[in-house]
């Protein structure tokens, strides 16, 4: 008899975040999860309806699941990746209305996500960002520089916006 579990990813959750809370529920170890969140196999990057170059960071759909205890890390990603294609991925890739691909746009909405605290900001956000976008100006956002940081912090110092990384948008 499997032990079912029910796994709350909340929005905003970066996949070290996702994966603390797989591993806690006794789904999969956090580093299995973390592997194929890094480097997905083919079968996982097939789900997506459109190409994606890197890792799983963003295609992992924020929602409440009903999983197995040590189901394993593939499941579990591959379950998550199933749930955005349903519900945003075949939009995404089909009903863009702006000149990015779907994997820029999904990169995007990450960055807006955690940028914003209410909901009706998204849109003036992420506006803001795409006037940046088009005149080629750094999007200068701090959820990305708090991307990399090992722990959140409350404000960000000038240091911390000179760090040299490819998630530093203030570079």
């Amino acid at each position: 008899i499997q032990k079912g579990v029910k796994l709350t990813v909340p929005e905003g959750y970066t996949a070290k975040q996702i994966a603390v809370r797989v591993e806690a529920a006794g789904i999969a170890p956090y580093d299995e999860f973390m592997g194929y969140v890094e480097e997905p196999t083919d079968e996982m990057k097939a789900i997506l309806p459109f190409a994606i170059s890197g890792t799983l960071e963003g295609y992992l759909f924020p929602d409440t699941y009903e999983l197995v205890e040590e189901m394993g890390a593939e499941a579990a990603v591959t379950a998550m990746l199933e749930n955005f294609t349903e519900k945003a991925g075949s939009e995404i890739a089909s009903d863009l209305r702006v000149d990015m691909t779907p994997e820029q746009v999904v990169i995007l909405a990450s960055i807006v996500e955690k940028e914003t605290l209410l909901t009706s900001e998204l849109p003036i956000v992420a506006g803001v960002f795409l006037n940046r976008l088009k005149i080629r100006m750094a999007l200068q956002s701090c959820s990305t520089v708090q991307y990399v940081l090992p722990q959140q912090k409350p404000v960000l110092s000038k240091e911390d916006t000179l760090i040299d990384s490819p998630y530093n948008t203030y570079q």
